[in-house]
């Protein structure tokens, strides 16, 4: 095979993230977080292959690792990396960054029928897609929950070799379905290597774990007049930046994702209380109608308030991160300034000129709708205490009313009888004296509502 077509010390690193403790997360949620970042090191299957079984002491002597105070903690300790098995060549390297694990996942050797080929010499390119190969079964092929990174580099074997159609073979080896017009995004002269990155974000970011088909990887390539030593130092000395400045982009996109949810949510009981405040102009005054109206926007408000702190949660996490990822750059540049670290602050606009802008705009728009439902609750509220007293107070004067004209009717026809005693073959709704007690009964009674009416407004 030509040396056109090979690679020198073709070198993959995976930098995958997880969530550590999210907002209000309960010990449960945290303790299944924490199982399934090690169960990418530690796991061994048990019956189901897919059951991947964490020993509860190792489990908890992981945990004891963890800071909650702290920046950054090198979970393996004094350890630092636990190394893949020989004669294998990589490793494992589990930190924490605040509220999230990270994990980079390195490997640098393939073997071909058992014999390990040197890093030194040429190889093909289609070996770098067996070193992909070892680090996903090396992480029982679970992805990043919140997403990860490839970053593939290596050294050019000629100096004939163009770097663009290296890259563009290197790229179709890691990628499914390779589309260079589509998933390519930038280049350009990072520490005296050649950095290409590649970028195919979801499709549709509201369908659920749509950060799953985030996909983006840079690929790395050094000139041949350079030493390998050389490549080894520039690339493990900026590895710390690397995990920072990846965890903050994952991190905004992840953040990106999780809105839309809540933010479908929120759109849908706009819409229902909208719905409410037409229903309720053309009610007649029914008190149950109201109640059920109250109890339903009640229910709501809970809902609507709830996910209206999620969205403002993550707005503030894209925020935050799109920040912290312009000072790593600067910094970057500031140490490195020879370098195009340009192609990388691309990103960093694309965050702040469309995620963040957009999630900020409806927030504020959804925010006025929690104003619009406290408002609806209150009126609604008013209006069936209203109607109540209303109705308590007609029932009121019926029941006067209607007490009057009983009693006045009683006491005339009392009188009447024992004046003129009827007939006892007389049937008493036929004399003289039950007429006289229901004419009397209703002459009290429209006297008694007249005075109603005038002494009651």
């Amino acid at each position: 095979m030509s040396d056109l077509n090979k690679i020198v010390y073709p070198t993959l690193d995976l930098f995958l993230y997880d969530l550590r403790e999210g907002l209000g997360q309960d010990p449960e949620i945290i303790d299944y977080n924490r199982e399934r970042f090690w169960q990418r090191i530690y796991g061994h299957p048990e019956g189901d292959e897919s059951d991947l079984i964490l020993e509860p002491t190792l489990l908890a002597k992981l945990k004891q690792a963890e800071r909650s105070e702290s920046r950054l903690v090198e979970l393996l300790g004094a350890d630092v990396v636990k190394h893949f098995e020989r004669p294998l060549e990589g490793y494992y390297y589990p930190i924490q960054i605040g509220n999230t694990y990270a994990l980079q996942v390195n490997c640098s050797g393939v073997y071909a029928d058992g014999i390990r080929q040197s890093n030194h010499s040429p190889q093909p390119i289609t070996n770098i897609k067996k070193i992909q190969g070892e680090i996903l079964a090396h992480i029982n092929h679970q992805p990043g929950a919140i997403g990860q990174t490839w970053i593939m580099w290596g050294q050019l074997c000629d100096r004939d070799q163009d770097p663009t159609q290296i890259a563009l073979e290197c790229y179709k080896q890691l990628v499914s379905k390779p589309d260079w017009s589509r998933d390519f995004q930038a280049q350009g002269k990072v520490l005296g290597g050649t950095l290409f990155e590649f970028w195919r974000p979801p499709a549709d970011w509201s369908e659920p774990e749509a950060i799953k088909n985030n996909h983006h990887l840079l690929i790395w390539l050094f000139p041949k007049k350079r030493s390998i030593d050389s490549i080894i130092d520039s690339i493990t000395g900026i590895y710390i930046d690397l995990i920072y400045l990846l965890y903050y982009r994952n991190k905004i996109l992840w953040a990106y994702g999780e809105i839309n949810r809540p933010l479908a949510e929120l759109k849908a009981d706009l819409v229902s209380v909208k719905t409410s405040i037409a229903q309720i102009s053309m009610l007649p005054q029914n008190t149950l109608k109201l109640r059920e109206i109250l109890s339903n926007n009640l229910n709501l408000l809970s809902r609507y308030a709830t996910n209206l702190g999620m969205l403002d949660s993550q707005t503030q996490t894209i925020k935050t991160n799109i920040e912290d990822y312009q000072q790593r750059l600067t910094k970057l540049k500031q140490v490195y300034q020879r370098s195009d670290w340009h192609i990388l602050r691309e990103f960093r606009d694309l965050a702040a000129s469309q995620y963040l802008q957009q999630v900020e705009m409806d927030h504020g728009r959804l925010k006025s709708g929690l104003t619009l439902l406290e408002n609806l609750i209150r009126t609604v509220d008013g209006m069936t205490q209203t109607y109540q007293t209303q109705s308590n107070r007609s029932l009121h004067q019926s029941i006067a009313l209607a007490g009057v004209g009983v009693a006045t009717s009683s006491i005339t026809a009392t009188v009447l009888v024992k004046q003129q005693p009827p007939d006892n073959n007389t049937i008493f709704i036929l004399t003289p004296a039950f007429a006289w007690s229901l004419l009397t009964g209703a002459i009290a009674t429209l006297l008694m509502w007249i005075i109603l009416r005038l002494f009651g407004r």
